[in-house]
């Protein structure tokens, strides 16, 4: 899979991210009368909610980054070391949380200036004052929120705490990997938690780990080179492996709201979705395009999306009612906000580093 491919399979997330955050809530269908549905509300609704599937993709994504990430590095065979591996995770970590820094600086004093409901007076300091607002600004600009049980300023932010998981387990993920192979990962990663009794419908890393695992092991085992060549060669095969695809899709979405299993279920479809991207829609030219610029600004669109909608234009946006519209502007604001962002994010960086190098 390459580089490409990855922020093209963003840009599919980011789309079942928007359409999940969007209208997975029954009480908006109520309030605005929605207009648009795929062809009920019930319908349109239970597809919003099964959309959550963004996030194992995301999962799925990290794993197999990380994997493709070791394996570029020079000396492959002789670099996993602790030492690589401590100094790997710092870097990931800061990379992942440079932008939350940048946003958090900007999006407070904006909730303050324009005095938004969310301020950080409400969301931190009703009680502890000055002294919770730093706690808080501080462990949201880190991502530490979650494990300190610190509100997040937008609640989509939850993530990074999965994400940071992610990052501290890669070593001892990897090690298992190579030496007890991907078969008892995997199964040591779906039964552990059952012997623990974690509630694996809620949004903890124990639900989204088999996701990163299948991306660690498909990036491991070139899985997806092999399968992209095997139906290269023939066109029949081609239409058996996508018709096969898209039946074990619906039979995941079928068990799922049968028997549960979220977090199976859902890393299965993320695979999926991936197989999906690389070997059938990179092909379309046009939609590869659109795919690629959301995925090549998603991290700054599922950043800033839900202030958006929630925090600024919440009233104007919905009151449009016809759902494709409102997916539609909510797309374009974010896409030209990320943009926008990104820009001065990384000329204030890149400034940054020059005055860092000159001291």
């Amino acid at each position: 899979m390459s580089k490409r491919d990855s922020i093209l399979i963003k840009g599919i997330a980011i789309l079942c991210m928007f359409f999940h955050h969007l209208f997975y809530r029954e009480t908006r269908y109520a309030e605005y009368g929605f207009t648009g549905l795929i062809l009920n509300e019930d319908i349109t609704l239970a597809i919003a909610k099964d959309l959550k599937v963004c996030v194992a993709v995301f999962a799925f994504i990290a794993g197999y980054g990380m994997i493709i990430k070791l394996k570029s590095a020079k000396n492959f065979e002789n670099i996993t070391t602790i030492r690589w591996f401590v100094l790997n995770a710092v870097k990931t970590y800061l990379g992942l949380i440079k932008d939350t820094c940048f946003l958090i600086a900007i999006i407070v004093p904006v909730s303050v200036i324009f005095n938004l409901p969310k301020s950080p007076v409400a969301v931190w300091g009703s009680d502890g004052g000055t002294v919770e607002i730093i706690k808080g600004v501080l462990a949201n600009m880190t991502g530490m929120a979650g494990f300190f049980r610190i509100p997040w300023f937008i609640k989509s932010w939850w993530y990074l705490k999965v994400a940071i998981l992610f990052i501290l387990l890669f070593p001892l993920l990897y090690m298992v990997l190579k030496r007890c192979g991907g078969v008892f990962l995997f199964l040591t990663v779906i039964i552990t938690p059952l012997l623990l009794g974690v509630n694996l419908s809620k949004d903890n890393v124990w639900r989204y780990l088999p996701a990163f695992i299948y991306g660690m092991i498909i990036a491991d085992r070139n899985f997806i080179e092999t399968l992209s060549g095997w139906i290269h060669e023939k066109s029949k095969r081609r239409i058996v492996v996508g018709c096969l695809l898209v039946a074990i899709y619906v039979a995941t979405v079928y068990i799922k709201h049968t028997i549960g299993f979220y977090y199976v279920t859902q890393s299965v479809q993320a695979v999926i979705i991936v197989l999906l991207a690389v070997l059938y829609i990179s092909k379309l030219k046009k939609i590869s395009v659109a795919l690629a610029l959301l995925g090549d600004n998603s991290k700054y669109m599922w950043l800033i999306h839900t202030y958006i909608y929630g925090q600024i234009l919440s009233h104007w946006l919905f009151s449009m009612r016809n759902i494709w519209v409102i997916m539609f502007c909510l797309l374009a604001i974010s896409l030209v906000a990320s943009v926008i962002l990104k820009e001065i994010s990384n000329i204030f960086y890149k400034r940054l580093d020059k005055s860092l190098h000159k001291w």
